[in-house]
């Protein structure tokens, strides 16, 4: 495999920094409770009932099961956040009685805007959702749509099934000029942010899903995943792919103590996030 596919995953080669402290949020600015960051939380849960949020959440299923093309770029931290938190943004105004149509450009947030702004990420070369989830807290997102529907405050800015590799464009604190709205005031911010980890918090994460919707899951990444094509994906063999290199015509992988080991996936699912 080429350095292409690495980027294409989204694998982060620079060295790996703390995430920044989090700002004080306003209550105009978030409008509820519980602003403050979570490391890590532990529940329980006993049913394996099968679970679709586009279900669940039906005045939100159109937004849920949108799957945005990330291009040539490894953008899936980006794109995998800014893609749960418009799920839980629609999730929370259905609850509230004022759930945003499909249509509606200022219910979509922008993978772009993190792409090129978020703190302790790499653009096209890959980053870590946690820090990405961090930056939607400490500094809020944007608007912005796909690249086909190309509106809001920052549009995502690679077509899909892009054929060259892309970098992500300088950050820019400006809306495009096609959006009748400031770039400070057409933000919108986490409420909170933590992390679980471990086989043993599998049902805590079902449970949060179940009640407000798309999560972002990372995974270490394997040889084989290279080879995956359908259903639920399970790793046989041992060792982590962190990098690769070319001689001549061989291919020999680069299995290394950790540069990254963590990747990350929708875990939404976007396309169907079912528990059996």
């Amino acid at each position: 495999m080429e350095d292409k596919h690495l980027k294409m995953l989204g694998v982060k080669l620079a060295k790996t920094l703390a995430p920044p402290p989090p700002r004080n949020v306003s209550k105009e600015e978030n409008k509820g409770e519980g602003k403050h960051i979570r490391r890590k939380r532990q529940t329980s849960c006993t049913d394996n009932v099968g679970f679709d949020a586009r279900n669940t959440f039906q005045c939100c299923a159109g937004i849920i099961g949108a799957i945005q093309d990330q291009s040539s770029c490894g953008s899936c931290w980006a794109v995998a956040v800014s893609s749960a938190f418009t799920d839980r943004y629609c999730i929370s105004r259905m609850k509230a009685g004022n759930p945003p149509a499909f249509n509606d450009p200022t219910a979509r947030f922008s993978a772009a805007d993190m792409l090129s702004c978020a703190t302790y990420t790499s653009g096209c070369n890959g980053g870590d959702p946690y820090n990405a989830w961090l930056w939607t807290y400490t500094s809020g997102i944007v608007t912005g749509t796909d690249y086909t529907w190309a509106t809001g405050c920052k549009p995502y800015p690679f077509p899909p099934h892009g054929t060259t590799m892309y970098t992500a464009p300088a950050c820019t604190y400006s809306c495009t000029t096609a959006w009748n709205k400031a770039y400070s005031v057409d933000k919108r911010f986490s409420q909170m942010v933590y992390f679980l980890q471990g086989q043993g918090n599998v049902a805590a994460i079902q449970n949060e899903i179940k009640a407000n919707g798309s999560v972002v899951a990372v995974f270490d990444l394997y040889s084989d995943f290279y080879y995956y094509s359908s259903g639920v994906y399970s790793q046989p063999i041992n060792g982590i792919l962190i990098g690769e290199c070319r001689d001549s015509s061989k291919f020999f992988v680069e299995l290394m103590s950790a540069v990254l080991s963590l990747q990350k996936f929708h875990l939404a699912l976007q396309i169907l996030n079912n528990f059996k």
